[in-house]
């Protein structure tokens, strides 16, 4: 589909995928800090995972609310 889109109207398809690449600017500064804040490794086991990825992401968002306050 985006082939086609992109005969049809190359710059249209160019501006339109300009929010894409700021989204993943975005993905990639958070997914970073994360890492370095607390390890590149996940320490649980397979069926534990998750939460503790989620409880890495509700830190991080945590300390993002107390600095920007």
């Amino acid at each position: 589909m985006s082939i086609i889109f992109q005969k049809n109207d190359l710059k249209m398809w160019k501006d339109s995928i300009i929010s894409y690449g700021q989204r993943w600017i975005v993905v990639e500064t958070v997914t970073s800090t994360i890492k370095r804040m607390f390890g590149k490794y996940v320490y649980s086991k397979f069926n534990n995972m998750a939460k503790e990825m989620m409880l890495k992401a509700s830190l991080y968002n945590k300390m993002i609310s107390i600095y920007t306050k």
